[in-house]
């Protein structure tokens, strides 16, 4: 036998076990799952900058809806505080106020919201900015009340337990301050300073 004729069995052998492995491949390829890289997906999540109590809060607090007498021509509106918080009764000549506290004696907390014409008695003319307003030389912290632009003029040096607002209604006919009063010894102020911010959230005209 020549050496051509050992060669062929072999060759054949060959051939035969190289389509073995490439039909075993072919199946481990079509059975096995495919590898899924667990990577996280990135997504735009909206950024929520909200003062608005939590749910348990809203729970525990109660909202207000204040008419004052349509003759005086000041706006009503609505404003939430804690429901242990109690409206203090006025005379008729303090229509524009509304006062809450928390109990009567001692008084931690004391809320005051005012309303008043918008009118600079120097100028006979309504203010027709915050800081032509406030007075002051510089520019204050604002804060958004129901979609209003507020001046905090409260707390500063002298008055640091006071928290105050001031802001013009959606027709700029009336000037609005909110105040919080709190301990004088400061104990509260961490407690008022979040209390204050929750509250404002709460504030909306109705009218």
């Amino acid at each position: 036998m020549t050496r051509h004729g050992f060669a062929a069995p072999f060759v054949l052998i060959g051939v035969f076990v190289l389509l073995l492995a490439l039909g075993g491949a072919y199946y481990l390829g079509k059975t096995q799952r495919p590898v899924v890289l667990n990577t996280p997906q990135v997504t735009d999540a909206p950024v929520i900058a909200s003062l608005a109590p939590s749910t348990d809060q809203a729970t525990n607090w109660k909202t207000y809806k204040l008419q004052p007498d349509s003759s005086l021509e000041y706006k009503e509106y609505s404003i939430a505080v804690p429901s242990s918080w109690k409206p203090i009764e006025h005379s008729s000549n303090f229509q524009g106020t509304e006062t809450f506290w928390d109990s009567y004696e001692p008084t931690t907390y004391k809320l005051i919201i005012q309303q008043e014409k918008n009118l600079n008695k120097q100028t006979s003319q309504p203010f027709k900015t915050l800081k032509e307003l406030t007075g002051f030389p510089y520019d204050v912290m604002t804060k958004i009340v129901d979609g209003q632009q507020s001046a905090r003029v409260l707390p500063r040096a002298g008055s640091e337990s006071i928290f105050k607002v001031l802001f013009f209604s959606k027709d700029a006919k009336l000037i609005f301050s909110i105040e919080l009063d709190t301990p004088r010894d400061g104990s509260k102020f961490k407690e008022g300073e979040v209390l204050f911010d929750q509250i404002l959230s709460t504030f909306k005209f109705t009218q």
